[in-house]
């Protein structure tokens, strides 16, 4: 929840549906206390699909439901380390600032002009799969209303979100994103591009980049960090 949406229990995928002509659907879920966040009410909200973020190659979806629970799924997810506070802004730092308790603890509350290293070279949504074994990625999941989020692996649509029990940097002997993977065995956090050699992102500036599974993990893990202040390497170019 966001003190500045306070009708509106979400992830970012749920804010942006005001920009993305979904205005309608998003104040369905804002409107007076019909507050339906809850996956576990089988809400019409969550049970929508959203076009935007589906992906025709996501193989966990048909017509931008997610198979077997009948959630609206995302083939794109946030980069947490953009979108929350972090208690360390350096490549070796990572990790929220605030406990998953905390209201606003993934609003950074900053525009993207105060992000350090450009808006050019920060990655801020990343390839999802909607199913990755019994979790996956659904953008209107929640944990219910005036619940904090899970701090285990759910369906919440975040990407490298190291509150959900994942490392915040990518190991140098560590592919930087999931190439192709089975939905029965990718993992949840994890970027995943059903695409084969073809990971999109989008940057900071709106734009969307290609980025081939050879990238470095040095040079993957300063685009995800935001204020870490390091030159990116010459395999971005």
């Amino acid at each position: 929840m966001s003190t500045k949406f306070p009708n509106v229990w979400g992830a970012t995928t749920v804010f942006l549906l005001p920009h993305i002509e979904q205005g309608n659907l998003y104040t369905t879920m804002a409107a007076g206390n019909s507050l339906q966040y809850d996956p576990t009410s089988n809400g019409p909200c969550q049970n929508s699909a959203v076009p935007i973020y589906t992906c025709p190659s996501d193989p966990g979806m048909s017509g931008g439901i997610i198979s077997g629970n009948g959630l609206g799924g995302s083939s794109y997810a946030a980069n947490a380390q953009v979108f929350a506070p972090l208690a360390d802004e350096t490549i070796a730092g990572g990790g929220s600032m605030n406990a998953v308790t905390t209201r606003d603890f993934c609003d950074r509350g900053s525009s993207l002009a105060n992000l350090q290293d450009g808006a050019s070279n920060i990655i801020l949504f990343t390839h999802a799969y909607a199913v990755c074994g019994t979790q996956g990625s659904a953008w209107g999941y929640s944990a219910g209303v005036d619940t904090a989020p899970a701090a285990t692996l759910t369906y919440q649509p975040w990407s490298r979100a190291s509150y959900a029990e994942q490392t915040s940097m990518t190991a140098d002997s560590q592919a930087p994103f999931q190439n192709q993977p089975s939905p029965a065995t990718c993992l949840a956090t994890d970027p995943a591009t059903p695409h084969g050699d073809a990971m999109l992102v989008v940057l900071g500036d709106g734009s969307v980049r290609t980025i081939a599974p050879n990238i470095s993990s040095g040079t993957w893990n300063k685009a995800c960090l935001p204020n870490d202040g390091n030159v990116l390497g010459d395999d971005w170019n």
